[in-house]
């Protein structure tokens, strides 16, 4: 049996746009994300989903390792910034269409209940988390911006086939 481990034991990797975390200890990851090392009622999230019922979400903390910064880029813009990645927690499963109704409102189907939710737009996936965070007492992360749609004669204008940098599926 592993011996505890503490927030400190995980490590993480910034590799170009994606973020790999890996527990450090026996120097392999998890096999399953329901596997990740969960440390008292910190690394779980009891939020009020609905009328009577809960739901549970399980968090695992990805701690920065010393000062983190990642280079942004809006395409539309051409405007560059650097953002500093503060540590943050992360569910160990993908949201349900349970919870996702539960949370943004809807009606489940008791089959699909446990199905990932797919189809989300980044204004709804970052809805879904404001509204999260209101429900477990926390301050939300995200700002939504008003964004004018473009236009087939707008220099912004993308066709059918790519998604606009907030439209992504």
């Amino acid at each position: 049996m592993a011996a505890s481990r503490g927030p400190s034991d995980y490590s993480c990797s910034v590799a170009g746009e994606f973020l790999d975390a890996a527990c450090v200890g026996d120097g392999a990851p998890p096999s399953t994300p329901t596997q990740a090392p969960l440390r008292g009622k910190e690394r779980q999230r009891v939020l009020q989903m609905g009328k009577d019922a809960h739901v549970l979400i399980d968090m695992v903390r990805v701690p920065a390792h010393g000062p983190v910064e990642e280079t942004m880029v809006d395409r539309r813009t051409g405007r560059v910034w650097t953002v500093e990645v503060s540590p943050f927690e992360v569910a160990t499963t993908v949201v349900t269409v349970a919870q996702w109704n539960a949370t943004l409102g809807g009606v489940t189907e008791p089959s699909h209940a446990d199905l990932p939710k797919v189809e989300v737009s980044w204004r709804h996936a970052v809805s879904f988390c404001n509204e999260l965070s209101l429900r477990g007492g926390l301050t939300p992360a995200y700002t939504i911006t008003a964004v004018d749609p473009p236009t087939p004669g707008h220099s912004t204008w993308t066709p059918h086939d790519e998604a606009a940098p907030d439209d992504w599926h």
